[in-house]
């Protein structure tokens, strides 16, 4: 997997995927880590999500985020 653009993209997709990790309409199934030591690097990572209207169903997001 590559790295995403820059570090505003990189807190960008860490936000989503934080939320997803607090929110008790979603369920982190998969994945969920990111690393900036070298690059900005995000995990292939899979949100469960209750609600077909949850943040992560409807906006695009440039890196191996999958809601199902």
């Amino acid at each position: 997997m590559g790295a995403v653009i820059d570090r505003k993209a990189f807190d960008k997709i860490k936000s989503y995927i934080d939320a997803a990790k607090k929110d008790a309409q979603a369920t982190l199934l998969f994945g969920g880590a990111c690393d900036d030591r070298d690059g900005y690097f995000s995990q292939p990572t899979l949100v469960e999500a209750a609600d077909p209207a949850y943040r992560t169903m409807f906006e695009e997001i440039f890196v191996p985020v999958l809601s199902l």
